[in-house]
């Protein structure tokens, strides 16, 4: 990077990119941004280069639609240097997809069994001699990925 006044300082970036100056340290931290240290008197200042801004907007996208700062790390420098060709960028955003569509199913089937739960609950505080069966007990736990 090539030494000029355009470079931000890290109140300047987290300013600009509407976050926070921990966000930028962090992902500073994981080598999400492009960044130089530099000399002033006895103290060391990062300075960000500006296209950081950029980089930040397209961190929090991706997290926004369920992808992670390590799933993020693997690709963002690809990205920007153009390592990562639109087919590998489309296989990686079907993965997550199916990733979140799973997710979803478990939820899915968690909302049912919270239902059915609240609805054997609600029966037995209505009628105090209602006595669940063993059967109106169980659930469909065995369906939930953790319990294979």
């Amino acid at each position: 990077m090539s030494s000029d006044d355009s470079f931000l300082l890290i109140g300047q970036l987290a300013q600009t990119a509407n976050t926070t100056k921990d966000t930028v340290r962090h992902y500073d931290d994981l080598g999400l941004l492009k960044s130089r240290k530099r000399q002033a008197g006895s103290r060391l200042y990062t300075e960000f280069h500006p296209e950081c801004v950029d980089r930040i907007a397209l961190i929090k996208s991706a997290q926004a639609i369920g992808f992670t700062l390590t799933e993020i790390q693997n690709s963002l420098n690809d990205y920007y240097d153009g390592q990562l060709d639109l087919d590998e960028q489309l296989d990686i955003v079907k993965q997550k997809l199916a990733q979140i569509l799973e997710q979803q199913a478990t939820i899915n089937l968690m909302v049912e069994m919270l239902t059915q739960r609240i609805t054997l609950l609600t029966r037995m505080q209505e009628d105090e001699s209602y006595v669940p069966s063993i059967e109106d007990c169980k659930n469909n736990s065995s369906k939930l990925p953790y319990h294979r």
